[in-house]
């Protein structure tokens, strides 16, 4: 019966558009002490939020005792990539996974519709409870116990079929369900994702420091970027796919069957001229119902100033001299940055700004970035 009740729960999820769909006891994840050593170690930058209630983290039945089973499953948000404008020729990057709509919301709602269907065929007396990975859990701990994939030594989860353009969800409940077999790594002598990563963010196989990473950089990271990350962050605008972009298994993965996953207008009608000087209104408008939201204005336009001042967009540019004026230091220090990297009139702009400059801490940055010219 149970064997049967799983086989009836991975069919409906893949009716659903999920590319797999597997099964893991809810417990202690494996990797738990690997997870609290990474943290430890500072790993996690200012990513405070990871660090509260470790053990409730590691552990699914701290927080939800009566779940027996974890029910993983994937969702590819594979696409042909289509990127930010930028001056002619140049093209700013979006993450894939940021091109569409937010997919917190598109998990959100198929993973309700599965744990929907688990509870009419217990008859309504199983107890479901749905997760995407704002919630506390080692989604990809449990996705590797239930045999969904393997991971990757970027730290990412792959999918023999699908690659890692993935999405993981989990639905915990207290139906006791049988649990897959764990899949072996299957990257070899593989290590192009170390060799490519341009801030060597991935220190060792299956470690990560966050704090190097130009996905962490671009839109978690709530201050100014470290100045020796700046240059290498290229033009990498809102998160990076450059592991994922070299890793074999990424060759041709099948596009995403989610068309709420395909690239939509707000992205492509942004042209770095524009993203530059957004106001917080504008900001919120534009990227309304997507995950750039996540970055924040500030981060955005810091990030969007670094990315023209690498690619040289001389009117993007232009239009960043709006930030030297900013309210924000963070927004008036990137500003001055990006624009001594543009022509004479840009680095005069930029030396008198840093000379007005009232914050001496923020006066001493925008001079070192100055300095090192």
């Amino acid at each position: 019966m149970k064997q049967g009740l799983s086989e009836r729960i991975r069919t409906r999820g893949l009716e659903l558009g999920f590319n797999e769909v597997a099964f893991s006891p809810a417990g202690r994840a494996p990797r738990a002490e690997l997870f609290r050593r990474w943290l430890d170690r500072g790993y996690a930058g200012e990513m405070r939020w990871l660090e509260h209630d470790v053990e409730g983290r590691a552990d699914v039945t701290r927080r939800s005792p009566w779940a027996r089973s974890i029910v993983s499953a994937a969702l590819s948000y594979a696409h042909r990539r289509a990127d930010a404008g930028a001056g002619p020729g140049l093209t700013a990057l979006v993450s894939r996974y940021a091109a569409g709509r937010d997919y917190h919301e598109v998990m959100k709602e198929r993973l309700t519709q599965l744990g929907r269907f688990i509870r009419e065929e217990c008859g309504g007396r199983a107890e479901t409870r749905t997760l995407v990975d704002t919630s506390a859990i080692l989604e990809r701990d449990h996705a590797g116990s239930a045999g969904l994939g393997w991971q990757a030594r970027n730290t990412l989860t792959i999918l023999p079929e699908a690659g890692s353009y993935i999405f993981l969800g989990e639905i915990l409940t207290d139906i006791e369900l049988p649990q897959g077999e764990p899949m072996e790594d299957r990257c070899g002598s593989c290590t192009r994702c170390l060799e490519a990563c341009p801030t060597g963010a991935i220190l060792e196989p299956q470690l990560l420091d966050a704090r190097r990473c130009i996905s962490y950089l671009t839109i978690e990271l709530r201050g100014a970027i470290p100045l020796e990350w700046r240059e290498r962050i290229g033009g990498n605008l809102f998160g990076c796919d450059i592991c994922q972009e070299v890793c074999p298994w990424n060759a041709a993965p099948p596009v995403t069957r989610e068309p709420d996953f395909l690239p939509g207008g707000a992205i492509q009608e942004t042209p770095l001229a524009k993203a530059v000087s957004m106001d917080e209104t504008v900001f919120r408008h534009v990227f309304k119902g997507t995950a750039i939201r996540r970055a924040g204005r500030r981060g955005f336009v810091r990030s969007a100033l670094t990315v023209a001042a690498n690619l040289q967009d001389g009117e993007a540019l232009r239009s960043g001299r709006a930030a030297l004026a900013d309210p924000d230091p963070v927004l008036r220090e990137a500003a001055v940055w990006a624009l001594g990297r543009g022509g004479a009139a840009d680095l005069r702009e930029a030396r008198r700004a840093a000379d007005r400059e009232s914050d001496p801490a923020v006066r001493s940055v925008m001079r070192e970035g100055l300095d090192r010219l």
